[in-house]
């Protein structure tokens, strides 16, 4: 479970409202982490890598956006569409 195994971070998105950090990289997957560090889901991988995150203000849900494609998913990391 060590952050982007097989390629480097492209995208990083830190959300103060739940204190919990996204990362989208190479390996085309994305990550969520509390902010000590603590690794809570990895997602299954995209076809192609992650190239942008992001947070929702409020901190429900954040968006991954990965060559064509762009999901929806709530703070725990499962997608919503």
């Amino acid at each position: 479970g060590q952050p982007e195994e097989g390629g480097g971070v492209l995208a990083i998105d830190w959300n103060v409202a739940n204190d919990k950090i996204i990362s989208g990289g190479e390996d085309c997957r994305y990550r969520i982490f509390d902010s000590s560090g603590v690794l809570l889901h990895v997602s299954f991988p995209f076809q192609h890598a992650i190239s942008s995150v992001s947070w929702r203000p409020d901190g429900s849900h954040f968006v991954v956006g990965s060559f064509n494609t762009i999901k929806l998913c709530d703070q725990s990391g499962w997608e919503v569409c």
